[in-house]
């Protein structure tokens, strides 16, 4: 060994060492957070547990952060934004069961999380959201840049619909864009700024409604 090289194999070692730490650290806090949000021994769980590991959350955070990227709480986004909690957001996907030629639509802001984890559950995703950041740069998934409670009429209907973003209504625009049998998942707001999670079946000429859990999320605007 050069042993004129240790000293500065030494120093290198003060800035690298802590690096490797801390992504082990993340792979280790990402894949227990991922069992703990999507339990089971099927399928569906595993290709959910797998899709959500593959997407780290503390590449969309800012840096002030990244260092709580696993715990289950929401985080600031910036312009008033909202990264929401994994638990909500595992409550979306639990919620949604996407195969691989589920036809979904995502309309809201800060879409861009969400949107790379379900791009690995299906072949057919639809995003619409203004901000850049929503760009895949890549075929993984079809953007435009837009946020419009009138969806996406021209490659409707979809089997699935996600509001990104908290209304006190679900606009009809958007029901009629749903195949028979679709689903929306989207947060409601009542008039003292209490959220719920909520999901809307679709059929010939109604629609049923069910509550999920409560949210905390940016308003769709």
């Amino acid at each position: 060994m050069n042993f004129r090289l240790l000293p500065l194999l030494l120093f290198l070692s003060l800035f690298f060492l802590p690096l490797f730490s801390q992504s082990a650290s993340n792979d280790s806090a990402l894949k227990e957070l991922s069992e703990k949000l999507f339990p089971g021994s099927g399928e569906e769980a595993a290709a959910l547990r797998e899709a959500f590991q593959a997407v780290p959350r503390e590449k969309f955070l800012d840096g002030t952060y990244k260092n709580l990227a696993y715990r289950d709480a929401p985080l600031p986004a910036g312009g008033g934004l909202i990264h929401p909690a994994p638990s909500l957001i595992a409550a979306i996907l639990n919620e949604a069961s996407i195969s691989p030629y589920t036809r979904v639509c995502i309309i809201g802001r800060n879409t861009a999380y969400i949107s790379r984890i379900i791009s690995r559950l299906t072949d057919n995703l639809f995003v619409s959201d203004p901000d850049p950041s929503a760009d895949p740069g890549d075929s993984s998934y079809q953007w435009k840049k837009d946020l419009s409670y009138y969806g996406w009429i021209e490659d409707s209907p979809f089997d699935l619909i996600i509001l990104f973003g908290a209304l006190n209504e679900i606009p009809q625009s958007l029901i009629t864009q749903l195949s028979i049998n679709g689903r929306i998942i989207a947060p409601l707001e009542s008039n003292t700024g209490n959220q719920i999670l909520i999901s809307a079946i679709k059929y010939n000429d109604s629609f049923t409604l069910k509550s999920i859990c409560s949210s905390y999320i940016h308003q769709l605007q």
